[in-house]
């Protein structure tokens, strides 16, 4: 049983994310099903249906209308981070507590650049455009730390803000015997108002997390997926920088 204790928190709190993700998914998905097409449809299902229509509708807003086809995985990254945090308020340790669980979904938003950026360039326009001046080969890996570090941080300062709080009330208990009578009305009142700050902070790092991730890949998107449309949108810049640069030689020899 010694492995077993060997096994960081945060594993056991991702794993119930994952079984709590999954049930609530495949909830949702038997509520659809169910669901006659000539009757109304049901309160959850119009509340769902407007959660996810918002979700695609601000991804468009932020994006301009690109990456549709990777509007569900943000949607789920986004739902699987919140969930993530949204663990602790079952005594679990968030799994974004762990540098290693924000640095490898970090990673996975730093690999989206590259697939979104060679797949709609093609590889060598990629490199031209990402690599065009050779001082910023290193600032290419800010948005893995950042974004990385920016989530692991979020998560660990809600933490500690809520610590310092509890050692404050705890000293003003030894502290006057006035401040003991009334702690355990301030303990629960502030178990139940953490909850809810901790949840509102929750939300708030799954959107940034995924707003983030939406931003960056939308900037590296180029001309199109397909190869016969990017060979023609290339073919027409390079025709167009040719009429430029003779229209700007003729202006010179007049």
């Amino acid at each position: 049983m010694d492995h077993v204790k060997d096994i960081p928190v945060q594993f056991w709190a991702l794993i119930w994310t994952v079984i709590i993700v999954t049930i609530f998914s495949f909830f949702i998905w038997f509520k659809i099903k169910k669901q006659d097409p000539e009757k109304t449809p049901s309160k959850i299902i119009i509340i769902f249906e407007m959660y996810v229509t918002g979700f695609n509708n601000l991804m468009k807003g932020i994006t301009g209308g690109k990456l549709e086809k990777a509007y569900p995985y943000l949607f789920t990254l986004f739902n699987f981070i919140l969930w993530s945090s949204f663990i602790s308020l079952l005594g679990f340790e968030p799994a974004t507590s762990s540098i290693a669980f924000t640095f490898t979904i970090g990673f996975l938003t730093f690999l989206g650049i590259y697939i979104v950026g060679i797949g709609t360039m093609g590889f060598f326009h990629f490199l031209k455009h990402k690599y065009k001046n050779p001082t910023e080969i290193f600032t290419q890996f800010a948005p893995l730390i950042s974004i990385s570090v920016r989530l692991f941080g979020a998560t660990v300062a809600t933490a500690v803000i809520g610590d310092l709080v509890v050692i404050i009330l705890a000293n003003l208990t030894s502290a006057t015997s006035h401040a003991a009578d009334i702690y355990p009305i301030v303990s629960v009142f502030w178990s139940w108002a953490w909850t809810f700050i901790d949840s509102f902070f929750s939300l708030v790092e799954a959107f940034v997390f995924v707003v983030l991730t939406a931003i960056y890949w939308s900037q590296e998107y180029g001309p199109s997926w397909s190869w016969s449309e990017r060979k023609k949108h290339y073919k027409a810049e390079k025709e167009l920088k040719k009429q430029i640069k003779k229209e700007n030689k003729k202006k010179i020899e007049s």
